[in-house]
């Protein structure tokens, strides 16, 4: 999802997303240390979803009315 997309949502709903994307890492990090994920990158790219996540929170946080 692009920032652009992540900035038209509400405050509730990406709470929600940023929810299920830590879950998400969560489990990432769980199969790593099984040795059921292959490809290590989709935890980098988890991470960086979360980052713009609590980006675009921090600025409807700030800027409300934007």
């Amino acid at each position: 999802m692009k920032l652009s997309e992540l900035r038209t949502k509400h405050p509730p709903e990406l709470t929600r997303l940023l929810a299920a994307e830590r879950e998400h890492l969560r489990d990432l990090r769980f199969r790593v240390n099984v040795g059921q994920l292959k490809h290590v990158r989709e935890i980098r790219k988890a991470r960086q979803f979360i980052a713009h996540l609590l980006t675009v929170l921090k600025e409807k946080e700030q800027h409300p009315a934007v």
